[in-house]
């Protein structure tokens, strides 16, 4: 860009450094004449320093085993959430959920006392999406995940006997996996319920009796 200055013709550009020499410049009239051109020449803008803060987690936090098992278990929510809803939630979505959960920022901070609790959540989210109407009709392992629930739970209460009797009776079988899906679903929900049972009628054995005044 040129302008004038004293009646002289000089030529601006948007630098830092000033640097003065002659040359020819040609007025609006155009009559050239002679006059000290002076370049301005800016030096670059640095940006800020840019840092990555890398988490360390402790000795109190979940080991890799364990994060693994976790990130296999999101792994199989992204698949039923593509399989039930509509609008899927990604993986991102399902980590954020479970770290607000557990109230940590991120899933390398979980604390090893809570593995079992985000175990569950998880487990809970699975088993919520595979009883879907969607889950029993697309889902490939649909029948492999109620007997994984259904038999670990069974070890859990060490109610195998009980198990029996309730196919025989119900059912009139002799296996879990002589049943149809609809009695499949039907047992899963069953087992379910002893599973609530169970939990409860431990809580209240651990509970302490008041104390008389």
């Amino acid at each position: 860009m040129s302008q004038d200055i004293d009646g002289r013709r000089h030529q601006i550009t948007n630098t830092g450094d000033i640097v003065n020499h002659n040359t020819i410049a040609v007025d609006i009239s155009g009559q050239a004449s002679v006059g000290n051109v002076i370049s301005i020449h800016q030096a670059p803008f640095a940006p800020p320093p840019k840092f990555n803060v890398v988490i360390q987690p402790g000795p109190e936090h979940i080991g890799d085993e364990q994060r693994a098992k976790l990130k296999a278990l999101v792994d199989d929510i992204v698949k039923l959430e593509a399989i039930a809803r509509r609008a899927p939630k990604p993986h991102s979505a399902i980590w954020s959920a479970l770290n607000k959960k557990l109230k940590t920022t991120s899933y390398h901070l979980i604390k090893a006392a809570d593995y079992d609790k985000a175990q569950k959540l998880l487990r809970e989210w699975i088993g919520r999406l595979s009883s879907t109407k969607s889950a029993e009709k697309k889902d490939p392992d649909w029948r492999k995940r109620k007997y994984s629930f259904i038999f670990a739970n069974i070890k859990k209460l060490e109610a195998g006997e009980r198990l029996k009797q309730h196919l025989r009776e119900r059912y009139s079988v002799g296996s879990v996996k002589d049943l149809d899906d609809t009695q499949l679903s039907a047992l899963y929900h069953t087992v379910s319920d002893w599973k609530r049972a169970g939990t409860a009628s431990r809580d209240e054995q651990s509970t302490p009796l008041p104390r008389r005044a």
